[in-house]
């Protein structure tokens, strides 16, 4: 699962999700999905570089892709 400002356009989404992915290898693309839940789907250059992805997040890969849930980030309230 990811934590993300989910009141952010989808462009900024998917750069953020493509930047916070890439260390894991090339990425193909980034589907997002808002309804009925949020999910980031990450198609990766290899199904190696899916598995190193899914292992980190503890997600399986379908297809040399990952399923990523996306979780709206907690923001700090400062008094």
């Amino acid at each position: 699962m990811l934590e993300v400002d989910l009141s952010k356009p989808d462009k900024e989404l998917v750069e953020l999700i493509t930047a916070k992915c890439k260390p894991f290898g090339a990425i193909k693309s980034v589907n997002l999905y808002r309804s009925p839940r949020p999910n980031a789907i990450v198609r990766m250059e290899g199904r190696a570089e899916a598995a190193k992805l899914a292992v980190k997040l503890g997600k399986p890969t379908f297809d040399g892709a990952v399923i990523i849930p996306l979780k709206q980030r907690r923001t700090s309230v400062n008094f």
